[in-house]
């Protein structure tokens, strides 16, 4: 029998309701590249949509090297992290030695004859000598120096540098850079990343034009997601309604963790720890709005809470109307017209604009205003909040990115002005 835990995974590898997406030749793409190499492979996709699963069931653990952006902070964690790996040192010696053995044998010889009987007799030992000298030599390398040694060493076992986007560009750009030559030699390297950072090896490292193959895993349709918890109900030998599928796929926003974990939880709450001896329906949620925003509160609500905030200030923010009466500064209203689309996890400064037009009673903040409000949103959400950043403002394209499903899914569910998204 399966046990719950090993069925519904959410922040894990699955595997009884692992979905290759089969249609999609994700698999078949990684193993023609690790079979061609000589680039770098750039996997990208929303946060959670399963890119670091599907690296993990197509390469060996054990022989490769895995390094999370989320822990390099400076060039040198990157080298030790790869040393840690192989098992490198950065200390050497050597000792060379040399030894001197000499001899020497001492004898008295003792001698008669009787008639024709000669007889002799000898005594002796001998003495040895050794001298020995030895000259000893300790070098210390540095962690670039060994690291390049190692990688050389395992140049068919790939590294994979998981939530590149984490890594300062300053660094990034020393690492592409490092790993350039060794690329040319054959070395694999993988980087997973959000899909507009896709392109970060070139951007910090212009000879790396040409030299990337992206390989983009799509936001996962309703039917990948039903997939999914076909597999995981069959295992448990659970009937559920096409209903429940259904709303379970609309709120998952394309990801697969999302899935996971309301399945997992729904078959919790209905206190299946295990596959049944025979199969059983379930009924639909008696009240699905419960469900979901009991389960909003355990995602984003310190990041929705941290943004909402802002960065402290000496004096009090200009506070806004809202269509329902209520107040809030520009903080507040950003993230709630955000939440008014959808949300959707991609927009544009004129989708926001737009959308503070719809919740705001009073005039609309000035460009200038909005702009650098979305700076520092992104600011506190790479440095203050823990994990993956919740949205990410690019000033290129004027696109606001939200990178968690987790925050996209809180915003639809956590908030508590409802009278807004009517």
């Amino acid at each position: 029998m399966a046990k719950l835990s090993n069925v519904f995974i959410s922040g894990g590898q699955p595997t009884v309701t692992y979905n290759p997406r089969a249609q999609l030749h994700l698999e078949d793409k990684l193993d023609e590249y690790l079979d061609m190499g000589h680039k770098i492979l750039a996997i990208t996709g929303p946060t959670k949509s399963g890119k670091t699963v599907l690296v993990r069931s197509k390469i060996n653990l054990e022989k490769s090297c895995w390094v999370s952006g989320g822990q390099i902070s400076t060039e040198n964690d990157f080298w030790e992290t790869v040393i840690e790996k192989y098992e490198g040192y950065t200390d050497y010696s050597k000792t060379e030695s040399d030894s001197t053995e000499l001899s020497d044998e001492s004898g008295v010889d003792s001698g008669f004859d009787v008639k024709l009987l000669k007889m002799n007799g000898k005594t002796s030992s001998t003495e040895t000598f050794s001298t020995e000298k030895s000259i000893s030599r300790s070098r210390k390398l540095s962690t670039k120096a060994i690291s390049t040694r190692l990688l050389i060493e395992n140049l068919n076992n790939p590294i994979i540098i998981d939530d590149f986007h984490y890594i300062d560009q300053e660094v990034q750009t020393k690492i592409i850079r490092y790993l350039k030559d060794l690329i040319f030699d054959g070395l694999r390297v993988i980087i997973i990343s959000v899909p507009h950072r896709a392109y970060d090896a070139v951007k910090v490292e212009r000879e790396m034009t040409g030299r990337l193959i992206q390989m983009e895993i799509p936001i996962w349709e309703k039917e990948e997601l039903e997939y999914i918890m076909r597999l995981g109900f069959e295992e448990l030998n659970l009937v559920v309604p096409q209903e429940l599928i259904d709303s379970f796929a609309k709120e998952s926003f394309g990801s697969p963790h999302l899935t996971q974990d309301f399945c997992y939880k729904f078959c919790s709450r209905n206190c299946i720890r295990e596959t049944l001896e025979t199969e059983t329906s379930l009924e639909k949620l008696n009240n699905e709005s419960i469900f979901f925003r009991e389960m909003a509160s355990d995602t984003s609500k310190v990041a929705f809470d941290r943004l909402s905030r802002g960065p402290r200030q000496r004096t009090d923010r200009k506070e806004r109307t809202f269509v329902d009466g209520t107040k809030g500064d520009i903080y507040q209203a950003i993230l709630l017209a955000i939440a008014k689309t959808g949300p959707k996890t991609s927009l544009t400064y004129e989708e926001i604009r737009n959308a503070l037009r719809n919740i705001l009673e009073d005039q609309v903040p000035e460009a200038h205003e909005i702009t650098r409000v979305l700076d520092m949103m992104t600011e506190i959400s790479k440095t203050h909040i823990e994990g993956e950043p919740v949205v990410d403002y690019d000033k290129e394209l004027s696109t606001l990115y939200i990178s968690d499903p987790f925050f996209a899914y809180y915003l639809r569910w956590g908030t508590n002005i409802p009278k807004l998204y009517d």
